[in-house]
């Protein structure tokens, strides 16, 4: 018995129970009194007064409960506005910035149109400062009208520094089995350093790298160089 009036379900009902029944009271004397039109009248005024009531509490908690939300993260966004949140996740400026200043000795690009490193990509003025600290860039690309129509391009941003630019070619079908979109290896040949970064097209958000897990820039790594071993295409290490 002591457990049954310790549960508020219970409860509720009861108490629903004895309000229902003390209102039928009421309502019915109030019915012998003044009459039924009356009754409802005044019901229907109760009921849209105590509507008003309930929407006027809810919006004054709504607006206050906003207030203190928006405080929240105002006071988040300033404590952190100068903080990288993810330090796996670059936007285009931040990525260009780490290559920028990067110690690498060499640097892997998969690239399958080579429009980050040709035209009037912004990625130029940063490769030509990497390339100034003695840093070796390795293209590999598909053999396609697309990059043969800018291969000459790359050549001239490189053309005081062609000892440090490797470019190998694989067969259309061989490269887009190993990515449709842009890879940047940092350190290749060192373990402990290999760094894998991808680029993705986020929707209505531009363009983004992210960087790969260790274990699978590994194993990434691993790939390329088996497809081009298969391929007896020589790779300078």
């Amino acid at each position: 018995m002591k457990n049954i009036f310790q549960n508020k379900e219970v409860w509720f009902n009861f108490l629903s129970a004895i309000i229902a029944i003390l209102l039928s009271v009421v309502l019915n004397q109030i019915y012998t009194i003044v009459g039924f039109k009356i009754l409802i009248v005044s019901l229907l005024f109760i009921i849209i007064l105590f509507g008003f009531n309930t929407l006027l509490i809810l919006n004054l908690t709504k607006n206050k409960f906003t207030k203190e939300i928006d405080s929240i993260i105002s006071l988040m966004l300033e404590k952190y506005k100068d903080t990288k949140v993810n330090s796996w996740l670059y936007n285009e400026a931040e990525i260009a910035e780490f290559e920028r200043t990067s110690k690498y000795s060499k640097i892997i690009l998969l690239s399958p149109d080579l429009k980050n490193d040709t035209g009037n990509s912004p990625y130029i003025d940063m490769i030509k400062n990497v390339l100034l600290k003695g840093t070796k860039y390795c293209y590999i690309v598909p053999d396609s009208e697309i990059i043969n129509s800018r291969i000459n391009d790359l050549k001239i941003i490189f053309s005081e520094h062609l000892e440090q630019l490797e470019i190998i070619f694989l067969p259309e079908d061989i490269f887009y089995s190993l990515t449709t979109t842009h890879i940047v290896i940092y350190e290749p040949d060192s373990s402990k350093s290999r760094k894998v970064v991808i680029e993705l097209s986020v929707l209505d958000s531009g363009y983004w790298w992210i960087e790969v897990s260790k274990d699978y820039g590994d194993l990434m790594f691993g790939k390329i160089l088996r497809v081009i071993k298969t391929h007896n295409i020589a790779y300078k290490q």
